[in-house]
């Protein structure tokens, strides 16, 4: 894309929230090709986001183009990051958040942040965060915070198979920021961390949902714990396998 088809391309962006005549596309364009199979919200959560509260679901796009989105819940939260509950107690199973949103309450929680990955050279974020920043003010939201993975880690720890997912989040670069793409994103927008969410998500498989999910690259690291490329592995017990993932409590101030 040249310089002016590029100028086009973001004069012409829009930022709407999710209404169900999107959902497929949400879904199929963003959802799906951005989370492992075992963690992709389904297109049923997505339609029920769009119901229960689409105010608060964000969508970029353009005249043609599925660009990004943004999920959030909200919550009540004291400020105390002792009281702050995991992604999956925030998120409830199924991931409508249903259960656990109340417009009234006084924290914006960023949920999932998926692009169309034919636009990562493109950097979008900036659009939808800021966007539900305003939204919020009007709303007298306190507090935003999110959950947030780290996108390189499973790429540093197959070099560097000792290192501890609390110390990987606080290695810096010369310039002070994460030496984690994702992190140092977060940095760069003046969001502080809080705490380390350490049981984020939690997905227990049946052997044969496993099976059917495992790639040939996969490696077994040690006997039945096997590196699946995300934040954290597969550990097989008895008839199950079971995923844990952590994460990172982040806070954008308002």
């Amino acid at each position: 894309m040249n310089k002016i088809n590029e100028n086009l391309f973001l004069e012409n962006l829009k930022i709407s929230n999710w209404s169900l005549d999107v959902s497929k596309s949400i879904y199929e364009i963003l959802e799906k090709p951005n989370w492992a199979e075992w963690l992709e919200a389904s297109i049923n959560s997505i339609e029920w986001r769009s119901k229960v509260f689409p105010e608060w679901q964000f969508l970029l796009s353009n005249w043609k183009e599925t660009l990004w989105s943004l999920s959030t819940n909200q919550i009540y939260w004291d400020w105390n990051p002792n009281t702050l509950q995991s992604w999956d107690d925030i998120a409830w199973d199924p991931t409508t958040y249903e259960n656990t949103y109340n417009k009234n309450w006084n924290t914006l929680v960023f949920m999932s942040m998926n692009i169309n990955n034919k636009f990562l050279w493109l950097r979008l974020t900036d659009y939808l965060v800021w966007a539900a920043k305003d939204f919020a003010k009007l709303n007298w939201i306190k507090h935003i915070i999110g959950s947030f993975r780290p996108s390189w880690y499973w790429k540093y720890k197959l070099e560097n198979w000792y290192i501890k997912f609390e110390d990987y989040v606080n290695l810096k670069n010369n310039d002070w920021f994460s030496i984690d793409p994702w992190l140092r994103s977060l940095q760069k927008k003046w969001m502080k961390q809080i705490k380390i969410d350490d049981v984020a998500m939690k997905v227990e498989l049946t052997m044969e949902e496993f099976l059917k999910y495992k790639k040939t690259n996969w490696i077994e690291q040690k006997p039945w714990i096997w590196e699946c490329w995300e934040v954290w592995n597969f550990e097989v017990k008895n008839d199950k396998a079971i995923y844990t993932e952590k994460n990172v409590w982040w806070e954008l101030p308002l």
